[in-house]
């Protein structure tokens, strides 16, 4: 792999991955906490 346009575009794309990863991530605890608030409100809804 002595051409940089190949490492480039592996660095890219890893870069890209993460940065997808991250995201999901972050939108998973989101939506996670929004769960949790909901089970809270159904919970004391009793």
């Amino acid at each position: 792999m002595n051409e940089p346009y190949l490492l480039a575009a592996y660095v890219a794309f890893w870069f890209v991955v993460f940065a997808y990863v991250l995201v999901l991530g972050l939108k998973f605890k989101a939506l996670n906490h929004k769960l949790s608030q909901l089970e809270n409100v159904l919970a004391n809804r009793d």
